[in-house]
């Protein structure tokens, strides 16, 4: 009878399930692909796909089977969108073929439609074209006409680079649909030749690139002097760039151009903030500055330098020396030094070099050089030595080692020279103590020293307490600092067998004296009788 306990129960569940079905059907994620069919090639062609729910994603699947991601594309081919309830992409050059559109996303109806191509917007330049035009005070006149189907909003940007340059310099822009265009020269571009580009941005990935093949040769009587390259310093995998600039100039960033080694041409970029002020003549007006430039190879290298204006604009490009920079395996290049411990109290040190070929040698102590010079390769074992001399403190010495390839490499090592013994204040026995009480020696000296009695080594405390137990009647003690110093004590207790023989050397000489004195008494009275 308990059975038909249930059937209500399951009555009511199967009531509710009819009327609620389970939500996760619903919510349940689907893959599915459609396919679409583009009969020619076409530009800018939108495959857009719709939905009810937006929380989806598609990729896209060309004719060739390149598979473009939504989340991984080539931005220069294709470009992905997500408006609310849709995603499209933006195809580029669309060939003809079947395109598979993969969606991923919650179980519903999905709508895949096509925006067949727009004609692509091209710019036609007008003028100046062809030839050489002069600007010296009035702004630059240029024409253009657009066609195809481009926004209101497109612009076009107008461009400088000088003749032997490596990169264009904003000059102004436009809007794509006025046509022409009045451009005032930024103040901050110097004289000299340039050649004019310019580039329409419209709805390609890329833009439109023009060349007018136009060079514009500025007279406005605008200069900058003193800017140019004073001292390059190799250092085997880079190089250190020295270059002056005026020091009223302002200018934000330092672009170079490198040429040489193995690889192809590479630029750089450096702010200004993150140079090295090397110089300030305030005198000349001329700041130097320090470059420093990683180099990818060994091999010869020159450059040019441009100093770069808040606005893009630029100076001239500054030649930049050949040079050359060569790595060097420095592991096969050893140091060593004559005294291995930091504590000591030498007066010199040596250090001896064995090179696998031959460098420049600067040693140093501090700000201090101790010396200077060339050292030879060898093979032999005495190898390079440098005799350097000590002085009591804290030493860190240095060895810099230069190759003429401009590799590097140092080797130093600290010493702490003291030549002062170590300070004893002895407790007992004391040099007047006729003997020990306890028979133990005890005293001070300083934290670190070491006591050394009867061949064995004795410690101090962290007060520099020392005490000695089993002293017997003599103590030969020496304390020795880190250093080597050395202060050394001796005591002896005086012997009880001396007394004795004290006392009767005393006597004899009592009774020597006291004998030649009678004798001579009886002498002299002798003497008188016989008067």
């Amino acid at each position: 009878m308990r059975t038909f306990r249930w059937i209500p129960v399951l009555m009511l569940a199967a009531a509710w399930t009819l009327l609620h079905p389970l939500s996760s059907a619903y919510a349940e994620n689907v893959n599915k692909i459609d396919k679409i069919t583009l009969g020619q090639k076409e530009n800018n062609v939108q495959v857009v796909v719709s939905a009810l729910d937006g929380a989806f994603e598609v990729d896209l699947e060309m004719p060739d089977g390149t598979l473009y991601k939504h989340d991984n594309y080539d931005a220069s081919k294709v470009l992905y969108f997500e408006p609310d309830n849709g995603r499209s992409w933006l195809i580029n050059e669309a060939p003809a073929g079947e395109y598979k559109v993969h969606i991923a996303g919650p179980s519903q109806d999905y709508s895949v439609s096509v925006e067949h191509s727009l004609r692509k917007p091209v710019t036609d330049w007008k003028s100046p074209k062809n030839r050489e035009v002069t600007i010296a005070g009035q702004s630059l006149d240029v024409q253009w006409s657009a066609a195809g189907d481009w926004s209101a909003e497109d612009r076009i940007a107008f461009y400088l680079q000088s003749s032997n340059g490596w990169q264009r310099m904003p000059i102004g822009e436009a809007y794509l649909s006025a046509g022409a265009a009045s451009i005032p020269l930024p103040n901050g571009i110097p004289d000299g030749e340039y050649q004019l580009t310019a580039l329409a941005d419209n709805a390609t990935p890329d833009g439109q690139a023009i060349d007018p093949k136009v060079k514009v040769v500025v007279r406005r009587g605008i200069s900058y002097s003193g800017i140019e390259v004073t001292k390059i310093t190799p250092r085997g995998g880079s190089a250190d760039i020295d270059f002056t600039a005026p020091s009223g100039l302002l200018w934000s960033q330092v672009s170079a151009q490198w040429r040489g080694g193995a690889a192809s041409a590479f630029t750089t970029a450096t702010e200004q903030a993150d140079l090295l002020v090397v110089s300030d003549d305030e005198s000349s007006g001329i700041v130097t500055y320090r470059l420093p430039v990683k180099l990818p190879a060994d091999g010869k290298y020159t450059g040019r330098l441009q100093l770069v204006f808040a606005d893009g604009t630029m100076t001239l490009p500054a030649d930049i020396p050949e040079f050359r920079v060569a790595n060097r395996d420095w592991s096969k290049d050893t140091a060593t030094w004559s005294i291995e411990q930091e504590a000591t109290n030498s007066r010199e040190v040596a250090v001896t070099l064995n090179l696998q070929a031959d460098a420049l040698v600067q040693v140093l102590d501090g700000k201090n050089i101790l010396y200077a010079g060339e050292a030879k390769a060898t093979n032999e074992a005495a190898g390079f030595p440098i005799t350097l001399p000590l002085s009591e403190g804290d030493h860190l010495i240095e060895v810099l080692l230069t190759d003429p390839g401009g590799s590097y490499q140092s080797f130093s090592h600290r010493y702490l020279v003291d030549f002062t013994p170590p300070l004893l204040t002895m407790i007992q026995p004391q040099s007047t103590h006729k003997r020990l009480i306890g028979h133990y020696a005890s005293g001070m000296t300083e934290k670190g020293a070491v006591i050394l009695v009867g061949g064995k080594e004795y410690k101090p405390d962290d007060n520099g307490y020392f005490r000695i137990d089993g002293i017997g009647k003599e103590l030969n003690l020496v304390v020795r600092d880190a250093q080597g110093n050395e202060t050394s004590y001796h005591w002896s207790r005086p012997s009880e067998r001396n007394k004795p023989l004290l006392f009767f050397i005393s006597l004899n000489t009592v009774l020597v004296g006291g004998t030649i004195v009678a004798i001579l008494l009886i002498r002299k009275r002798r003497k008188s009788r016989k008067e």
